[in-house]
């Protein structure tokens, strides 16, 4: 079997970061190893950053934006920009890898900074970290995650991120789904992998909810499946994510933490990734039959109504 190069893995890498970020804005990636960074990203950088590229001709493998909608209120969005950057690697890493991309984040201001490597991260890479926690850490932003890339399926090893994932659900998902050896990359691959009842229970679901709620539309998104309150289909007006899993599926809400009511203690609060930087706090619960979509509907109803006061 062939070994692709590193210019190989450019692409792919690229492309499985975009379906990462996907769910939280707007992502614009492009590969800058060959030296070319579009206008549309030129704009989004700043007078250091632009003579760095010009005049010193560093820049990193992959470079791109993150756009975020960060508040929503009487129609209006504010939005922010975080520049991402990404190093590859199709060998083992070292520590003048993470310093290199530590150096392009902190010279191109990035919130988002990835070091992504064909081989497992070396355990001396991870003890040294550990005596020297700041390698990782970028001003600003926070830390460097590390990451391994099966290059012959095209995806991140999803057990391999270190210290941890930035996409929470991998540290959601379930033991046989982090093992499956072909990556599922859309919904109905997620479906075909599931138990066939979890279809039946996700048809329940939208024809239960589409009774109830008119206005709604929903599609998927990647390989979860997201409901919005109307045909704009933005992340402002998504109030419902479902997740399928094995034999059963989570969902996501987007609610008011100070009139939230939960009474049968169904949901947790989580970290936050299908609806981060908007108001409002996510909550999480399963559902594991179609007995119990009318004892969550209230928990989605709640959802619902504080994501259409958001947009008004």
């Amino acid at each position: 079997m062939r070994t692709k190069s590193e210019n190989e893995m450019y692409e792919p890498v690229r492309r499985e970061l975009m379906n990462k970020l996907s769910p939280s804005g707007k992502v614009h990636l492009e590969v800058s190893a060959d030296g070319k960074i579009s206008e549309t990203v030129k704009e989004r950088l700043d007078d250091v950053c632009l003579h760095i590229i010009n005049f010193e001709r560093l820049k990193p493998d992959i470079i791109g934006f993150l756009r975020t909608e960060t508040r929503t209120g009487r129609g209006v969005g504010t939005y922010h920009e975080d520049v991402i950057v990404a190093e590859v690697k199709n060998e083992q890493i070292g520590i003048t890898d993470i310093i290199q991309t530590k150096a392009y984040a902190e010279v191109f201001g990035a919130q988002h900074a990835f070091l992504v490597s064909s081989e497992p991260i070396p355990e001396e890479i991870k003890r040294f970290v550990k005596m020297k926690p700041g390698l990782l850490y970028v001003v600003g932003y926070g830390e460097i995650k590390l990451a391994q890339f099966d290059i012959e399926v095209e995806s991140f090893v999803e057990r391999s991120w270190y210290r941890e994932s930035p996409f929470e659900e991998v540290e959601e998902a379930e033991e046989e789904e982090l093992e499956v050896k072909k990556p599922i990359k859309t919904w109905e691959a997620k479906l075909a992998w599931a138990d066939p009842s979890v279809r039946s229970l996700v048809d329940a679901l939208s024809k239960r909810l589409e009774n109830e709620f008119t206005t709604i539309v929903h599609e998927p998104l990647s390989y979860w499946y997201a409901y919005y309150i109307d045909g704009e289909r933005v992340r402002s007006k998504r109030f419902l994510v479902v997740m399928a899993r094995k034999k059963r599926i989570r969902c996501r809400i987007r609610v008011d933490p100070t009139s939230f009511k939960d009474d049968q203690k169904r949901t947790n609060e989580v970290r936050g990734w299908f609806y981060a930087g908007l108001s409002g706090v996510e909550r999480g619960f399963n559902v594991t039959s179609q007995s119990e979509i009318e004892g969550v509907l209230p928990l989605i109803r709640q959802s619902l109504d504080f994501v259409k006061r958001e947009s008004l």
